[in-house]
């Protein structure tokens, strides 16, 4: 018998990093979230994030098709934005992805919980930032997807990362 534990930190933002997420509405809309991952047949571990971006630790079946998964949750989630108030709401097309060990769900949620973003402890607390900075990039290479690797390296985690983007020349 086979064994996986497929377990993705996913980070994305709003379209142009604007603060379309309030307060308000936030704890709702996580919620939401949670149950788009539900529903397509996966684990949400951990939820959060502020105005303009969104932080998931997910656990996923490998018969999951990563970028189907992404697709679905981000489509799903806008509607619902759409239909409770945020007009003109949009995700960015990239996202941060990162998997992360078991041993480190506990570390990483407990670490985040001071942070208001549930899940930046496992971006080392300071590549949040670079991760961010990435996904609003339109024409550079990426900011630190090596540096990304090599401060996680240097910090003893062991996280692979994938940093999708569509950019523009």
């Amino acid at each position: 018998m086979s064994y996986t534990n497929h377990i993705y930190h996913i980070v994305f933002g709003t379209k142009g990093r604007l603060p379309m997420i309030s307060a308000d509405i936030r704890p709702r809309f996580h919620q939401y979230l949670g149950g788009i991952v539900r529903g397509l047949g996966g684990i949400a571990l951990a939820i959060g994030g502020v105005e303009d971006h969104v932080h998931l630790l997910v656990k996923l079946k490998p018969t999951i098709n990563f970028s189907d998964f992404l697709r679905d949750l981000k489509s799903n989630s806008s509607r619902w934005a759409k239909a409770n108030g945020i007009r003109k709401f949009a995700w960015q097309r990239r996202y941060g992805s990162f998997t992360v060990s078991e041993s480190q769900i506990v570390k990483v949620t407990n670490t985040s919980v001071n942070r208001k973003a549930i899940i930046v402890g496992l971006i080392l607390n300071l590549s949040l930032k670079c991760c961010c900075r990435a996904m609003e990039l339109q024409s550079t290479i990426l900011c630190g997807k090596s540096k990304l690797l090599s401060v996680a390296r240097n910090a003893g985690w062991r996280i692979r990362c994938t940093i999708s983007t569509r950019l523009r020349m």
